[in-house]
């Protein structure tokens, strides 16, 4: 699946997310990305790898800070009835696509629920 690398957060208890519009979060990436990649960002629901799925691409994306944010009404996939009520981990997943071969990290931080 061509993936350069994933984190994986789960919570102690299930989160309700339900009462936030969008999700935010801000990534760092040191080197610039010259092909196909994305970020696979995945709200797990039912206790399984699954939920709601958000594919964020990466392509061309330059050396610094960049903030994403994420419609809670359009995610990319959802599987197996998932529930904002109920969200019992987070999952990003670097998708490189280009077989990109320059080295490269990412940090996320800021991840937050945004109300309207």
């Amino acid at each position: 699946n061509q993936v350069g690398g994933m984190v994986r957060y789960s919570f102690s208890s299930a989160r309700d997310l339900s009462s936030y519009n969008d999700i935010t979060f801000d990534y760092w990436i040191s080197s610039p990305i010259n092909g196909s990649a994305a970020l696979q960002v995945n709200f797990v629901t039912n206790g399984v790898d699954d939920g709601y799925n958000f594919l964020v691409p990466l392509d061309g994306a330059q050396p610094g800070w960049h903030t994403v944010t994420l419609s809670k009404l359009s995610p990319s996939v959802t599987a197996n009835n998932p529930n904002w009520a109920s969200i019992k981990a987070i999952r990003f997943t670097y998708f490189n696509y280009g077989n990109l071969t320059t080295p490269n990290f990412m940090l996320l931080d800021n991840l937050q629920g945004l109300k309207y």
